[in-house]
């Protein structure tokens, strides 16, 4: 991105720390070059207020990975940057993790509700399956069949103390083993295409909510699975002002 736009300012905002290797090489290679790095998690960054993008009359965010419901924190984190006067002209962004997303934070709860799923069993039901499209599960007879992966207390899980999100939340009927065994006859790569289908209706919710906010989206499968599973993006253009 530096050497498409080299006179560009760019903002870097990383949760954890960073050797700023990248930045460093980027530097030796043009020194002109205007980068600023914040070390905070994105749901505590309020951009209209950050120095480097004050007077900025073009901006573009670029976020890629931002796994699981960081994707809802970093839209909103846009949201709150432009009710504050932010000029954010586009973004890009390229979630993963789903299975790491919580329905009190997801952004398209709306969206979700026009389909009747309205409920944090429904979102949990839908998270579980959009797993599918990434863990590569082969259900075999005779073998334990564990498709919640490991299930952690949500309020754990948010403040930190473990470094894995439930898949579904503690106790929920889809963890039951006897649900488990009615899966076993179902055809992997179909429930594959299941998990595909269901991470492309949680980004389309997603992206629903971005236009309310004044951005022309789209979902992108920007790679096909044989390269990553984790294929999606929302692309988001700002609509032009009425005359």
């Amino acid at each position: 991105m530096t050497k498409r736009a080299p006179r560009a300012k760019f903002l870097l905002i990383d949760r954890s720390g960073s050797r700023n290797k990248y930045d460093n090489k980027a530097l030796q290679e043009n020194p002109s070059l205007d980068i600023k790095r914040l070390r905070c998690s994105i749901e505590h960054v309020d951009l209209s207020k950050v120095e480097t993008l004050k007077d900025v009359m073009s901006l573009c965010a670029v976020c890629k990975h931002f796994c699981g419901s960081a994707t809802d924190a970093g839209i909103r984190c846009l949201a709150n940057g432009i009710a504050g006067g932010l000029s954010l002209n586009g973004f890009v962004l390229v979630p993963c993790c789903h299975h790491k997303s919580r329905y009190s934070e997801y952004c398209g709860r709306e969206f979700l509700a026009e389909w009747n799923l309205d409920s944090e069993g429904d979102f949990a039901a839908l998270r579980l399956v959009a797993a599918w499209a990434v863990c590569g599960i082969t259900l075999r007879k005779g073998e334990d069949v564990d498709l919640c992966a490991q299930v952690v207390d949500p309020e754990t899980a948010r403040t930190g103390t473990d470094s894995e999100v439930s898949i579904i939340e503690k106790g929920d009927a889809i963890c039951q083993k006897e649900r488990a065994e009615r899966l076993e006859s179902w055809d992997p790569q179909w429930k594959e295409e299941l998990g595909r289908r269901a991470k492309m209706v949680l980004e389309t919710g997603r992206a629903r909510y971005l236009t309310k906010i004044g951005f022309t989206t789209k979902v992108i499968k920007y790679v096909p699975e044989t390269v990553s599973p984790e294929n999606l993006l929302i692309l988001g253009i700002k609509e032009p002002a009425c005359p």
